[in-house]
């Protein structure tokens, strides 16, 4: 790839992290559309010098050996997308599945722009190691930044206050979806940095667990409860040893005696509502959770809804 626009690309990409910073006033649901919007642009001009150098004969080795290094979380991806654009035409309503709408913002066509972005970004760390330790760093310090503004939401500009209560990003369950995706980069980024800046990450996993617990979303904390639950039954498959049974037991422990202390302990209950119902299987269908599932049962039930 040509230096200027390999330049562009991997500039392009690091100014993709500060976008949940981002406020744009002049549109509707300013916390969040317009960040969707800035980023679709952003990776479409990628993209597009992507292309440029594809053409131009720089890429065909590199792409053929991304396709020869796909890993289980590439296919993931794949098979996600994938799923998603079977859904769009099978689902209820087309347009609204494959577009968005600017309340949510998380049509097919966004979750590609997500796609063509991680593609983007798995490119530069393999042409570029050194990348990717770089990368994250930034991430992972941009979301303790997002963090702050959870935890410190009244000290904002009056405009940026959001009455949802999810800081800069507004919607609570985006904001909680966006610091669990950071929260695990920071946990792997403690693996792979020198002791020094090892104690700041930590610093930022403890910020984004409060702030995950302030933002009170339940399906956020379910879904990093079965990342946890999946990333020990994996090193139990990768690590056989005596000490990674020690430890998953140790941890998977104190994960039970976590989700019991929601049940047991009165105070809970009344300070963190919508955790409290993880550990109440039957209230996960109370709420928006009551609605989604009437409408799925109508969708089978009835096939011309």
């Amino acid at each position: 790839m040509s230096r200027p626009i390999s330049k562009l690309i991997t500039g392009g990409l690091y100014l993709t992290l500060f976008l949940p910073l981002a406020f744009t006033p002049f549109t509707y649901f300013p916390w969040h559309f317009g960040k969707t919007i800035i980023f679709q642009m952003i990776v479409e001009v990628m993209g597009f010098l992507w292309l440029i150098s594809l053409s131009r004969g720089e890429q065909p080795s590199a792409f053929t050996a991304w396709r020869k290094q796909l890993n289980y979380l590439d296919w993931s991806i794949i098979i996600f997308l994938l799923t998603l654009i079977v859904t769009a035409f099978t689902g209820i309503h087309f347009a609204n599945s494959f577009w968005g709408n600017q309340a949510r913002a998380n049509g097919v066509f966004t979750w590609l722009h997500f796609g063509m972005w991680y593609g983007l970004v798995t490119n530069l760390f393999r042409r570029e190691p050194p990348q990717r330790n770089y990368f994250l760093k930034v991430n992972v310090a941009v979301a303790g930044i997002v963090a702050l503004t959870v935890l410190f939401q009244s000290h904002l500009p009056l405009l940026w206050q959001s009455g949802s209560g999810g800081g800069i990003i507004g919607n609570r369950a985006f904001a909680a979806a966006y610091l669990v995706a950071s929260l695990g980069l920071a946990v792997y980024l403690c693996t792979g940095v020198v002791r020094w800046w090892r104690y700041g990450v930590v610093g930022v996993i403890m910020l984004l667990i409060t702030s995950l617990f302030v933002l009170n979303n339940r399906g956020a904390v379910a879904g990093l409860g079965v990342g946890i639950v999946s990333g020990l039954l994996l090193s139990l498959w990768r690590f056989p040893g005596t000490r990674a049974k020690v430890t998953t037991a140790t941890i998977g422990t104190l994960l039970v005696v976590f989700f019991l202390s929601f049940r047991l302990i009165t105070p809970f209950h009344t300070v963190f509502p919508g955790l409290s119902a993880l550990s109440h299987p039957t209230q996960l269908l109370l709420g928006t959770g009551a609605t989604r599932l009437m409408l799925f049962l109508i969708h089978i039930t009835t096939p011309n809804f």
